[in-house]
């Protein structure tokens, strides 16, 4: 009986989440204009999802129109963008411990940390490494945000403030309170949990099962890391602070 009443609520933040666009809308909450676009750029684990997610719901439906495509004007990547002349691009960056962002992805794949395969330690590393360099590097962006997962873990308002800041625009009262409802962690945990395993893939919220877990009480200590991946993770955790 419990389950089936799990079930239900699940069902039922699934039917508010999985179009939580609101398609009544006239226009988008956050009108891009016509040459502007918002890229989001980080490593595996850094909290991309969720700040993708948000921004979608403000800037709904919004697209550039090539030829017989539509390219959505909210993108997410995990590898260095293409940029283009006479776009204004609003770029984000989430960033957290590498440690961290290790551990979340061995937990959410179910595999123990000495046996993730040092390729894979590398490519997230080296994630790091390129977010680095175009926050460092002078470039003619609209606006150049770098945001941490650790500020923004279990604090929607401070997210909410730094996309107002970032993008010049103001959120109203009412997309504020929808953030807060639709996009706490608890929300986003039971749309992940009811997606069933890693491999299942929501397309239109970039969710895969299991995707959101529990805060941890503790962090996580380097020496439990494979003694070959402690030097180089250990460096990128001292470039941004950690």
């Amino acid at each position: 009986m419990l389950r089936f009443v799990l079930l239900l609520i699940s069902l039922k933040a699934f039917a508010d989440m999985s179009f939580f666009y609101n398609r009544n809308l006239k226009e988008p909450i956050l009108q891009l204009k016509e040459n502007e676009e918002i890229v989001i750029f980080a490593p595996c684990r850094t909290g991309s999802t969720l700040l993708y997610n948000i921004l979608n719901y403000l800037c709904e439906d919004q697209f550039w129109d090539i030829g017989c495509m539509s390219v959505k004007r909210v993108k997410r990547l995990h590898v260095t963008p293409t940029f283009k002349k006479g776009i204004k691009y609003y770029v984000f960056m989430t960033i957290r411990n590498p440690f961290e962002a290790i551990q979340s992805f061995c937990n959410c794949h179910g595999i123990r940390r000495r046996h993730l395969a040092q390729e894979k330690i590398k490519l997230i590393d080296e994630q790091f490494l390129q977010v680095s360099h175009l926050f460092q590097k002078k470039t003619d962006f609209e606006c150049k945000t770098l945001l941490r997962y650790e500020d923004f873990e279990n604090e929607l308002s401070y997210l909410i403030d730094q996309i107002e800041i970032s993008l010049k625009r103001k959120i109203p009262e009412e997309a504020k309170k929808y953030i807060f409802k639709q996009f706490n962690r608890f929300s986003m945990k039971q749309i992940a949990d009811m997606l069933g395993p890693w491999r299942n893939f929501h397309k239109v919220m970039a969710l895969r099962g299991g995707h959101v877990r529990k805060p941890r009480n503790k962090y996580v200590q380097s020496k439990s890391f494979n003694k070959l991946c402690v030097d180089e993770l250990t460096k990128t955790a001292v470039i941004w602070g950690y």
